[in-house]
């Protein structure tokens, strides 16, 4: 089950807790029960009954809650406390303060990140069969296995970007031709509605 945003916005609707659930209620009425395993965060637009324990059970969990006022703007935050775990912290600089296990954990993300856009252009090709799309997932598969071989980040970026120019090269054969102008990547700002949506 993945987390997600909770919104209330309902006038009068009130917020309360079971023994395990955040309960719903409106006109005195149950309406429904949300589990906290649900919740990433929560957004309470004003006109919304909080109960104590509903708030209490919120900063125990740690769910981030914003109140809105009746324009919708933020008026107050419910942060969970900080962690003061630093473990996390020294192993990510104990993996960049070592050479061969930097290299080894940017050789797997390019890899993922290779092997997904020549997945992307297998599959849409499938779909709209593209013999231009297939040429280029092979030209990515090659990419690839040059990558996984390879002894320096500098190499290592090399392929990367050989793969994402690849990649790109064949992008817009994937939009309908309201959107087949891709010119290529552009960035900061974006010049078209593809970079734009990127």
């Amino acid at each position: 089950m993945f987390n997600t945003t909770i919104v209330l916005s309902s006038q009068g609707t009130q917020l309360a807790t079971d023994s395990s659930h955040f309960t719903l209620r409106s006109s005195g009425k149950r309406i429904g029960r949300i589990p906290p395993t649900l919740i990433a965060q929560m957004i309470i637009h004003h006109g919304i009954q909080v109960s104590s324990t509903a708030l209490e059970r919120l900063g125990t969990l740690g769910i981030p809650t914003t109140f809105l006022d009746r324009e919708g703007r933020v008026r107050s935050r419910l942060c969970p406390p900080w962690k003061h775990d630093a473990t996390p912290r020294i192993e990510q600089s104990r993996v960049f303060l070592n050479p061969s296990s930097r290299l080894q954990l940017a050789r797997r993300l390019v890899d993922a990140k290779i092997a997904n856009s020549a997945a992307v252009l297998t599959r849409h090709s499938g779909n709209h069969p593209d013999p231009e799309l297939n040429r280029a997932a092979g030209r990515l598969r090659k990419i690839r296995r040059r990558a996984r071989n390879s002894n320096t980040i500098e190499k290592l970026m090399g392929y990367e970007g050989i793969a994402a120019r690849i990649y790109f090269s064949v992008f817009s054969r994937m939009f309908r031709p309201l959107w087949a102008t891709f010119p290529g990547r552009n960035r900061r700002p974006p010049l078209d509605p593809v970079n734009a949506l990127l």
